[in-house]
């Protein structure tokens, strides 16, 4: 689990003051500039969420939710965060996907955030409900069980907006790398029958009375330097892969190996059509791991299908937005932010 740190300290504790103001009222810059960076090669702070914690200013956090529990996994799990108050308010929904190349990572985790977690509740604090979902990683079970972790994920808040004081109309979803990836299945993916949630009921015993499944689309995306195209190589080429190739793990066949078909089966612009939630691409131009004209194709494709579409490349930046010196780094931390937070709020509008 990821630490409330100094960002959690500051906007979760006694008075939830930060720069002078309170949480509510803190611009999307002011959010950005107080989220702590850690220094390449640094280790994460230490600790954990609570559970049910609420806040002297109002706020909420759920963590570790059981949202779905695949018969022969692991449970998986989510984290949300919530003005005390949400059930009467019906507020915008916004969904964190994290990245890992598919083999690693949690939902308390972004690029080098120091307390990711006190992010997602300063973005809580302006009016929405946010939730950080985990899935199923790649050494657990390879492509489509992660994009189905993500949809199942969507579908269990769509249920329970009562319960959280959620807007089903109003779902937003954003990720960092294979989170993007995952996201951009999530936005262009709606009612494709192999990617959705697999119903196991009928493996459990005697079924309720059968009821439809709410909805896994989004209305809105924000992708972090993400993988939208395996097909694409571009002039930019991918560095050599580890001991244990995650596209091996995650697609079943060595990059170099995939056929086509393999490849278009797990790209999100193989789903794309006009119907598809709006999308705000953000990658750095020095990126080694993803080239950022990974982005710039996803732009294009949605766009050539009518999709409403923005793209910000962010100079120097390299993956997780890391710069060559720590100011570059919280630069462009700060910069990825606030844009997305902006966007979300040009989408949805929060409702304090």
């Amino acid at each position: 689990m990821r630490a409330l740190s100094a960002l959690g300290a500051a906007l979760l504790g006694a008075g939830t003051m930060l720069a002078g103001l309170p949480a509510a009222a803190q611009s999307n810059a002011d959010i950005a500039a107080a989220a702590p960076i850690i220094e390449r090669g640094k280790p994460l702070p230490p600790s954990s969420l609570s559970i049910d914690t609420p806040m002297l200013d109002g706020r909420v956090i759920h963590s570790e939710r059981i949202f779905v529990e695949p018969m022969g996994y692991r449970p998986l799990r989510m984290d949300i965060y919530r003005p005390a108050n949400a059930k009467a308010a019906n507020r915008p929904l916004l969904i964190w996907v994290h990245g890992g190349a598919w083999v690693a990572g949690t939902p308390q985790e972004a690029a080098a955030f120091a307390d990711w977690p006190g992010v997602l509740a300063a973005m809580a604090a302006k009016g929405y409900v946010v939730a950080a979902v985990s899935y199923r990683l790649a050494k657990e079970a390879p492509f489509p069980a992660a994009i189905r972790d993500v949809k199942s994920g969507i579908r269990w808040l769509r249920a329970h907006a009562g319960d959280y004081g959620i807007d089903p109309g109003q779902v937003g979803i954003w990720g960092e790398s294979a989170g993007g990836h995952l996201i951009g299945l999530a936005a262009t993916s709606c009612g494709v029958a192999a990617l959705e949630p697999v119903d196991e009921s009928r493996r459990r015993g005697p079924r309720p009375p059968e009821q439809p499944a709410p909805s896994a689309c989004v209305q809105a995306a924000v992708g972090w330097f993400g993988i939208y195209d395996l097909n694409f190589e571009g002039p930019v080429k991918y560095p050599p892969q580890p001991p244990e190739d995650p596209t091996r793990l995650f697609v079943g066949c060595q990059t170099a190996q995939c056929t086509v078909e393999q490849k278009r089966a797990v790209s999100p612009v193989t789903y794309i059509d006009k119907s598809d939630a709006p999308m705000l691409l953000i990658h750095g131009d020095a990126d080694f791991a993803v080239p950022y004209q990974q982005s710039e194709v996803m732009a294009a494709a949605l766009k050539a299908a009518g999709v409403p579409v923005e793209l910000m490349i962010i100079p120097g930046a390299n993956h997780g937005w890391f710069g060559k010196s720590q100011a570059e780094t919280v630069a462009a931390h700060r910069k990825a932010l606030t844009a997305t937070i902006d966007y979300f709020d040009r989408r949805f509008g929060p409702r304090p």
